[in-house]
């Protein structure tokens, strides 16, 4: 899709499909190809995740981006896990990671998911937009 100079290419376009706090009933779980782009961020407990190109543990307070077509397995480590995590979408194909990685600045990307999922879970209409813009 194009409208005059902007397309898809140089535009994406972000589509938020989800966003909630859980505590996660699969504890050892294939993933064989994503179908949506995840951030995750662990409120309590560790999860083990690993992929083709090796593995990681992330505790309280990392926040995980997973990508849309990633290929791995994780695995719930311990008894009380809290997590939050935003289920979203992207056209074009912008980012270059195929496995899940721990996001770098923590203290912002935990504000960020944990706003989205406020804002997704907000009582006004328009607070669905203002969690999707937070994804951009």
């Amino acid at each position: 899709m194009s409208i005059g100079n902007i397309s898809e290419q140089n535009f994406p376009v972000v589509r938020l499909v989800w966003a909630m706090r859980y505590i996660p009933k699969n504890t050892n779980v294939n993933i064989k190809g994503r179908i949506l782009h995840s951030c995750l961020l662990i409120e309590e407990g560790s999860y083990e995740y690993s992929f083709s190109g090796g593995s990681f543990t992330c505790t309280k307070g990392d926040v995980i981006y997973i990508p849309k077509g990633s290929v791995h397995r994780y695995k719930v480590m311990g008894e009380n896990i809290r997590c939050t995590q935003v289920e979203f979408d992207i056209s074009g194909d912008i980012f270059w990671s195929k496995s899940p990685v721990v996001l770098k600045n923590k203290a912002e990307a935990q504000r960020i998911v944990s706003d989205i999922v406020d804002l997704y879970n907000g009582k006004v209409s328009t607070d669905y937009f203002k969690a999707m813009s937070q994804l951009y």
